[in-house]
């Protein structure tokens, strides 16, 4: 009668994991678009404030020099502003190196929590492994994505803020670069002629 009773659970529990499987699917799938979408979006930020700093680093000079621009009455802002430049590519360079340890740690937390839904149904197999060497592995995983889950959480802050900085100082950079062409003289154009 017992085993009649074990088999009976056992085939409920299969047919429960299945539905849950088919049913869990479509959400599965949508995450994995999200996260998906969020890892393109995040390249194609980074990707823009390299373009963006690089290219002002490259144009500002280029263009004041091609206008005439005096520089010796604005050195100093003009020095801040390719400084602004600089400092911007340095941080977007490290945002992206944080961007790289931010995918590894999303990873690693990925492999704990297979591993926690592994044992889970392991003892959803058998009721009596709730306890004992399982439990004990499961706790331990479940230790293993929480302290992956606070690591991923700080590095993914710091990330932002330096990308922001990065952000900041292009807008500083500009502004600056505006300023100095508006109110900078500029060198009579002579003719070769």
């Amino acid at each position: 009668m017992s085993t009649e009773n074990n088999n009976e659970n056992r085939e409920a529990l299969r047919i429960f994991l299945e539905q849950w499987e088919t049913d869990t699917r479509p959400v599965h799938e949508m995450l994995l678009k999200s996260w998906d979408n969020g890892h393109a979006f995040a390249k194609l930020t980074i990707q823009t404030m390299f373009f963006l700093n690089g290219g002002a680093l490259i144009a500002f000079p280029t263009f004041a020099k091609l206008a005439n621009v005096v520089f010796a009455e604005h050195l100093h802002l003009s020095l801040a502003s390719i400084f602004s430049f600089i400092i911007g590519l340095i941080c977007i360079a490290v945002t992206s190196l944080l961007a790289y340890f931010t995918c590894a740690n999303q990873s690693n937390m990925l492999v704990w929590i297979q591993e926690v839904r592994k044992l889970d149904l392991h003892c959803a197999r058998d009721p009596q492994e709730k306890t004992g060497q399982w439990k004990t592995k499961k706790d331990e995983a479940m230790e293993n994505v929480k302290k992956e889950e606070k690591k991923l959480k700080r590095i993914l802050w710091i990330t932002i803020i330096i990308g922001l900085f990065s952000l900041f100082a292009f807008i500083t950079g500009s502004c600056l670069a505006a300023y100095i062409l508006a109110t900078a003289g500029h060198a009579p154009i002579t003719s070769a002629i």
